[in-house]
């Protein structure tokens, strides 16, 4: 279990709820892993798929999702299931016990056709933090 919150990002409200997710990974060779991510209420409805790697007591991953789901000014969020979506970047380090995982979150600048207008969709990013159950 888990959760991550926004810290930065251009046109965010002042205040944005922080979001609850499970994660479920699944190690390979080498340190290399897959597995997914569901969020709780607050976050995007839909299953994001996540690849990254494991190096001593850091870790690294990007986030995908299948839709791109945007926020317009009145809060309320649609999903773009044709979209180019880009990933999410994730990393992080464990405690010294190995029970939790903390780092940071961003994503990058980007344009992406919507409704017949070219949208904009400004970097953002925050913190996460994730415990062993």
């Amino acid at each position: 279990m888990g959760s991550y919150s926004y810290t930065y990002g251009e046109g965010l409200p002042e205040s944005m709820p922080k979001v609850d997710f499970g994660i479920c990974i699944v190690v390979k060779a080498f340190g290399r892993f897959t597995g997914e991510v569901i969020e709780g209420d607050l976050g995007i409805p839909e299953p994001a798929k996540i690849i990254g790697k494991l190096t001593g007591n850091k870790i690294a991953f990007n986030k995908f999702y299948d839709s791109l789901w945007a926020v317009d000014e009145n809060g309320e969020s649609a999903a773009y299931k044709d979209a180019d979506v880009p990933p999410i970047y994730y990393v992080g380090e464990f405690s010294e016990d190995r029970q939790s995982i903390s780092g940071k979150w961003n994503t990058q600048e980007f344009y992406r056709p919507i409704n017949d207008s070219m949208c904009k969709f400004e970097k953002v990013g925050g913190i996460w933090d994730a415990f062993a159950k």
